[in-house]
């Protein structure tokens, strides 16, 4: 029964490491590779919950000319934060402009962190175990 608690450690562990550092990578290699602009929040969508009300920006920005309107689901609001009109800055894919990022929203950013620092602490807790 020990060995099995150690596997699963290490399969909880690998699973959250794994899930932390895609989270933060793509948020990297957005930023860091994106082009940045400007977008206007033409609308936000309400979705229903039992635990409380979801919103969800939507985004129209420009791009070569081309217009993008986008429901930035990459994390949602339990409270209505933009307004019809405002101006968010917005990075967004070189070849698909479509996938985006907001860098000045961090839930993606603590949910890479928190899920990173967990995995770790599961997989020390195992080789700990297993060393015993």
């Amino acid at each position: 029964m020990d060995m099995f608690l150690v596997y699963v450690g290490y399969i909880i562990g690998g699973f959250l490491t794994a899930v932390g550092l895609f989270t933060l990578l793509n948020r990297w290699k957005i930023r860091m590779s994106g082009i940045e602009t400007v977008a206007t929040v033409v609308r936000t969508r309400r979705q229903k919950r039992v635990r409380g009300d979801m919103f969800f920006p939507v985004l129209q920005y420009m791009v070569a000319g081309k217009s993008f309107e986008v429901e930035y689901s990459g994390n949602s609001f339990y409270s209505p934060k933009y307004t019809d009109g405002d101006s968010v800055r917005i990075y967004h894919h070189r070849k698909n402009p479509e996938k985006i990022m907001m860098p000045d929203n961090k839930e993606n950013l603590i949910t890479g962190v928190t899920c990173l620092c967990f995995g770790l602490l599961f997989l020390a807790m195992a080789t700990i175990a297993i060393s015993r």
